[in-house]
Protein backbone atom coordinates (compact mmCIF):
# COMPACT_ATOMS: atom_id res chain seq x y z
CA UNK A 1 0.00 0.00 0.00
CA UNK A 2 1.64 3.21 -0.79
CA UNK A 3 1.52 6.74 0.90
CA UNK A 4 -1.39 7.77 -1.53
CA UNK A 5 -3.69 4.81 -0.61
CA UNK A 6 -3.30 5.97 3.43
CA UNK A 7 -5.61 8.96 1.79
CA UNK A 8 -6.45 9.77 5.37
CA UNK A 9 -2.99 10.02 6.59
CA UNK A 10 -1.97 11.77 3.61
CA UNK A 11 -5.33 14.14 4.08
CA UNK A 12 -4.05 15.09 7.56
CA UNK A 13 -0.32 15.46 6.82
CA UNK A 14 -1.29 17.90 3.92
CA UNK A 15 -3.63 19.90 6.24
CA UNK A 16 -1.26 20.05 9.05
CA UNK A 17 1.97 21.34 6.28
CA UNK A 18 -1.02 24.12 5.16
CA UNK A 19 -1.53 25.11 8.98
CA UNK A 20 2.12 25.18 9.58
CA UNK A 21 2.38 27.38 6.36
CA UNK A 22 -0.24 29.66 8.33
CA UNK A 23 1.08 29.94 11.48
CA UNK A 24 4.83 30.64 9.53
CA UNK A 25 3.10 33.61 7.66
CA UNK A 26 1.39 34.84 10.80
CA UNK A 27 4.78 34.93 12.81
CA UNK A 28 6.70 36.24 10.10
CA UNK A 29 4.26 38.86 9.50
CA UNK A 30 4.16 40.02 13.35
CA UNK A 31 8.13 40.23 13.43
CA UNK A 32 8.14 42.13 10.73
CA UNK A 33 5.49 44.41 11.62
CA UNK A 34 7.62 44.80 14.94
CA UNK A 35 10.79 45.40 12.54
CA UNK A 36 12.83 42.61 14.59
CA UNK A 37 12.71 40.35 11.19
CA UNK A 38 13.70 40.84 7.74
CA UNK A 39 12.32 38.50 5.01
CA UNK A 40 14.62 36.33 3.72
CA UNK A 41 12.77 35.10 0.62
CA UNK A 42 13.18 37.77 -2.28
CA UNK A 43 10.07 37.14 -3.88
CA UNK A 44 8.03 37.29 -0.08
CA UNK A 45 10.27 40.52 0.63
CA UNK A 46 8.94 42.24 -2.72
CA UNK A 47 5.24 41.51 -2.01
CA UNK A 48 5.48 42.51 1.33
CA UNK A 49 6.76 45.84 0.61
CA UNK A 50 3.97 46.39 -1.86
CA UNK A 51 1.78 44.76 1.13
CA UNK A 52 1.72 42.19 3.47
CA UNK A 53 -1.87 40.58 1.94
CA UNK A 54 0.07 40.42 -1.23
CA UNK A 55 2.90 38.39 0.83
CA UNK A 56 0.20 35.83 2.53
CA UNK A 57 -1.57 35.96 -0.83
CA UNK A 58 1.86 34.51 -2.52
CA UNK A 59 3.17 32.50 0.08
CA UNK A 60 0.04 30.71 0.08
CA UNK A 61 -0.13 30.77 -3.54
CA UNK A 62 3.44 29.24 -3.80
CA UNK A 63 3.14 26.96 -0.95
CA UNK A 64 -0.52 25.72 -1.78
CA UNK A 65 0.69 25.20 -5.32
CA UNK A 66 3.89 23.23 -4.10
CA UNK A 67 1.63 21.14 -2.22
CA UNK A 68 -0.42 20.36 -4.82
CA UNK A 69 1.69 19.00 -6.93
CA UNK A 70 3.71 16.98 -4.15
CA UNK A 71 0.47 15.48 -3.30
CA UNK A 72 -0.31 14.82 -7.10
CA UNK A 73 2.88 13.82 -8.57
CA UNK A 74 5.45 12.47 -5.98
CA UNK A 75 2.85 10.75 -3.49
CA UNK A 76 2.75 7.67 -5.45
CA UNK A 77 6.53 7.11 -4.96
CA UNK A 78 8.15 5.19 -2.39
CA UNK A 79 9.65 7.41 -1.38
CA UNK A 80 6.87 9.58 -0.76
CA UNK A 81 5.85 9.49 3.05
CA UNK A 82 9.86 10.02 4.29
CA UNK A 83 9.82 12.82 1.82
CA UNK A 84 6.53 14.55 3.57
CA UNK A 85 7.37 13.52 7.22
CA UNK A 86 10.61 15.32 6.06
CA UNK A 87 8.77 18.23 4.86
CA UNK A 88 6.48 18.66 8.20
CA UNK A 89 9.43 17.97 10.67
CA UNK A 90 11.41 21.02 9.35
CA UNK A 91 8.35 23.52 9.27
CA UNK A 92 7.46 22.36 12.61
CA UNK A 93 10.95 23.49 13.22
CA UNK A 94 10.15 26.52 11.57
CA UNK A 95 7.57 27.71 13.89
CA UNK A 96 9.03 26.29 17.07
CA UNK A 97 11.87 28.83 15.87
CA UNK A 98 9.34 31.55 15.26
CA UNK A 99 8.35 30.95 19.35
CA UNK A 100 11.90 30.61 20.77
CA UNK A 101 14.19 32.14 18.30
CA UNK A 102 13.87 35.75 19.17
CA UNK A 103 14.58 34.86 22.88
CA UNK A 104 17.50 32.84 22.16
CA UNK A 105 18.26 35.74 19.82
CA UNK A 106 18.26 38.73 22.46
CA UNK A 107 15.14 40.10 20.46
CA UNK A 108 13.57 42.49 23.01
CA UNK A 109 9.59 43.37 21.50
CA UNK A 110 9.50 46.48 22.59
CA UNK A 111 12.49 48.80 21.43
CA UNK A 112 14.86 45.91 21.00
CA UNK A 113 17.35 46.81 18.10
CA UNK A 114 18.38 43.20 17.39
CA UNK A 115 17.36 42.08 14.11
CA UNK A 116 16.29 38.68 13.19
CA UNK A 117 16.12 36.75 9.78
CA UNK A 118 12.93 35.21 9.37
CA UNK A 119 13.48 31.75 7.47
CA UNK A 120 10.94 30.50 4.82
CA UNK A 121 11.28 26.76 4.09
CA UNK A 122 10.14 27.86 0.25
CA UNK A 123 12.82 30.62 0.80
CA UNK A 124 15.89 30.75 -1.48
Amino acid sequence: MNFLQQSDKAEFILKLLVILNMVDAIFTLWYLNLGVAEEANPILSYYYAIHPCFFVLVKNILFSGSIYILYRRLLSHRLAPMLVTTITALYGLVIVYHLIGPHLSGVRFLGGETRLLAMNLIGF
